[in-house]
């Protein structure tokens, strides 16, 4: 109603950070009456408010560009990858190229995202699941030193499958091959999505395992 919009913009207009950050997480059913003050909140100082406004606003309008576009650009990286996961369970594509960067930063950064935000960012990736990260999660399989970002790399590729799509089928089929387990199950999983009988030994391989 708009006696509650009214109640959650004077929240978010308050000069505690944890009011802010309650007002704008209690919009969230409160529509369009709040989403250009939820779009401003992203730019807040405080991260906590930053993460409650961009949760707040996608379920106020899902995948709001201006309001991602803020998020993805927020010198917090746990708001850009909060942001990516929000897109991850739309599958919704905005969400790739943000987290590929944060994936592809070096070692040799000292800006490189911590392993627990790493993690993240490959599962939201894999989540969105789009066809055009096959090739860049193929890098990640072959190149990146963590098991956990090999993994969701793994899955994404799974993912991303559909009948008909020959280089997604070769990328699976490569995957029967590699040294981690939970790669070559996600690979024989792609497979069975596809009813390739290929994936028939690495399942009855892999199927006691848990990935």
């Amino acid at each position: 109603t708009t006696v509650d919009a009214e109640i959650h913009l004077a929240a978010m207009g308050s000069p505690a950070p944890s009011v802010r950050a309650a007002g704008a997480k209690g919009s969230e059913k409160a529509g369009n009456a709040v989403r250009a003050k939820l779009v401003a909140l992203i730019k807040d100082d405080s991260p906590v408010v930053q993460q409650a406004a961009i949760e707040a606003l996608d379920a106020v309008a899902p995948g709001d560009a201006e309001g991602f576009a803020l998020a993805f650009a927020s010198i917090y990286y746990d708001i850009q990858v909060r942001a990516g996961e929000l897109c991850g369970k739309r599958r919704d594509d905005k969400g790739i190229a943000p987290m590929q960067r944060l994936l592809s930063m070096p070692k040799t950064d000292n800006d490189r995202p911590p392993p627990h935000l790493r993690h993240r960012a490959a599962a939201a990736l894999a989540d969105i699941g789009a066809a055009s990260t096959i090739a860049f999660q193929q890098g990640l399989i072959e190149s990146d030193d963590d098991p956990i970002i090999r993994e969701n790399a793994a899955r994404g590729i799974a993912t991303a499958a559909k009948p008909g799509d020959e280089k997604a089928l070769a990328a699976l089929v490569a995957l029967l091959g590699h040294n981690d387990l939970p790669v070559r199950s996600w690979g024989g999983e792609g497979l069975a999505k596809l009813g390739d009988l290929r994936a028939l030994p690495v399942l009855a391989g892999t199927q006691r395992h848990d990935h």
